[in-house]
């Protein structure tokens, strides 16, 4: 009997801490879908007057090593293009075979109209052929600067 009210008192309060926390993120203007997106790293989209502009104009890194994450790839890449826009660069650890994917899809129309550039992470890089590496390897992709795609 406690332990039912117990339970029942628990989900009130946590109820009360999810709508004090919808209220607030409300009253910030922090309730949009995408405000994370466009928020969590302001210095990322922050532009200057007169300055040049970068090869990339946004840079997201994604990773699959979960087996349930590999079929939403081109979900997430859809919604980045729609929130962030053109001349995005996406590094995914299989980003130099998930290209032919993305091309082949209903998305790849989308992802060269707006510039969508693949590469893979520095470490993934490495057990790959030279090739690949020329390819894919941010050391060698133009506007990748010192980023390694690692997280």
């Amino acid at each position: 009997y406690l332990a039912i009210q117990l339970a029942i008192a628990f989900d009130v309060y946590l109820d009360i801490l999810n709508r004090i926390d919808q209220q607030l993120k409300k009253a910030l203007n922090q309730h949009t879908p995408n405000w994370r997106l466009l928020n969590d790293c302001p210095a990322c989209f922050y532009k200057l007057q007169d300055e040049p502009p970068l090869e990339f104009e946004w840079l997201v890194s994604m990773d699959s090593n979960n087996s349930l994450k590999v079929k939403y790839p081109l979900a997430i890449v859809d919604n980045l293009l729609s929130v962030y826009g053109p001349n995005g660069d996406c590094i995914y650890n299989i980003g130099c075979t998930f290209v032919t994917t993305l091309r082949a899809s209903s998305l790849g129309l989308k992802a060269a109209e707006l510039n969508l550039h693949m590469m893979v992470g520095s470490f993934h890089g490495h057990t790959h052929n030279w090739r690949c590496q020329l390819d894919w390897h941010p050391l060698y992709i133009m506007g990748a600067d010192r980023t390694d795609g690692e997280g």
